[in-house]
């Protein structure tokens, strides 16, 4: 049952590209398939939302399909099924062509630390996230975090949510980066000496597949490094 889920709303995604117009009729009937399935399919559909919040939100992001892009549909649907409340049914992105800012960050004590870099980038490696285009990174973290997919308890949405938060579609689509593919990130040291640093995000094949990185070692006991080994943070457990 999970596997179909993740696996239908991937294929719905997978129809479309982070594009800026929209197909109005075509997200219409992919809207209507996604609404069908999750009803057809999910063992406990209405667990958390009930049945007539979730048909307002389905109406409500088909009444304003002329007025978003591709991504904001996209995001949309994200947060109406993170909303579904279990870390099992997702909009996946896999398949989707989507670019990722050149590191990766992870909550520690609080703050954003940079835990892998690529080489031109090394020497951000241990710093602290603290603004992206002059935003705080926390309010850029609770926007993304309402969205981020795959979310089963507090540990999964801090490592979720550090995923979500590179992907340049999405910061763009929510209106918290000025640009599409790149963005002006502030970063502090130990010392609080900050330092800012445009960076260019890369597609996402490019990333895992062509792209060299460093990463920041730091022992944490209480997180465990995930199975997959397409997700490598770097941690020393």
């Amino acid at each position: 049952m999970r596997g179909f889920l993740i696996a239908t709303l991937s294929l719905l995604i997978s129809a479309h590209t982070f594009s800026q117009s929209t197909a109005i009729e075509k997200w219409s009937v992919d809207i209507d398939f996604y609404k069908t399935n999750l009803e057809q399919n999910h063992i406990d559909l209405y667990h958390t939302i009930s049945k007539m919040e979730f048909e307002k939100e389905i109406q409500k992001i088909k009444s304003t399909l002329n007025q978003k892009s591709d991504a904001g549909v996209i995001i949309d649907l994200m947060r109406l099924t993170r909303k579904i409340g279990d870390g099992h049914t997702a909009f996946s992105l896999r398949g989707v062509e989507t670019h990722l800012f050149p590191i990766e960050i992870y909550k520690i004590d609080g703050q954003w630390r940079v835990i892998k870099t690529t080489i031109n980038h090394k020497n951000l490696l241990g710093k602290i996230v603290t603004k992206i285009d002059g935003k705080s990174i926390h309010k850029i973290a609770k926007k993304i975090s309402e969205i981020a997919q795959y979310v089963e308890n507090e540990q999964s949405e801090v490592i979720r949510t550090g995923e979500y938060l590179l992907i340049s579609e999405l910061l763009f689509g929510l209106g918290l980066t000025n640009h599409q593919f790149k963005a002006e990130f502030t970063f502090s040291n130990d010392n609080k000496i900050e330092s800012k640093v445009w960076l260019n995000a890369i597609s996402s094949k490019n990333y895992y597949e062509n792209t060299d990185f460093q990463t920041f070692n730091i022992k944490i006991p209480e997180i465990q490094k995930p199975a997959n080994p397409i997700h490598d943070y770097g941690l020393v457990l």
